[in-house]
């Protein structure tokens, strides 16, 4: 057992086939539970929320955001939320009502968690399955 988990390559990929099986658990958990943490940088509100198979981040301008540095709420999901075919999606959109269209700017990134899950779990197999190619100890011919 010591010979197979010899160099780097198949280390790595017991590493990332934890970190697949991890986003796995938290892809299943996000379709009954919404989590979201929220935290400040500076006047600029930050909002990771995992819900319905998908991954979120949220950043929005001007506002205080909550009074601690990290907020965390868990959710149960009653209805649940129609799907879509978008896979991933980066927006920027303005909220009305300033004169300063940058302080009321939103952004989002969002993306599925198989999106992720899918290629890190095939990087592992690849990692930890593929055969190491044998070194040539002949002598380099003159």
């Amino acid at each position: 057992m010591r010979e197979f988990f010899h160099g780097w390559r198949r280390k790595f990929g017991v590493v990332t086939l934890v970190i697949a099986c991890a986003l796995a658990g938290i892809w299943i958990r996000s379709r009954a539970v919404e989590d979201v943490a929220a935290f400040t940088i500076s006047d600029r509100l930050h909002m990771i929320t995992s819900s319905c198979g998908r991954l979120t981040w949220w950043a929005c301008n001007g506002t205080g955001g909550p009074r601690h540095w990290l907020e965390w709420t868990a959710d149960a999901i009653e209805q649940p939320v129609p799907r879509d075919r978008e896979h991933w999606v980066v927006a920027t959109y303005f909220v009305p009502g300033s004169d300063d269209p940058e302080r009321n700017r939103v952004s989002y990134w969002t993306l599925r968690y198989y999106s992720i899950a899918i290629p890190i779990t095939l990087l592992s197999a690849y990692l930890i399955l593929w055969k190491p190619r044998k070194k040539d100890r002949r002598p380099p011919q003159s």
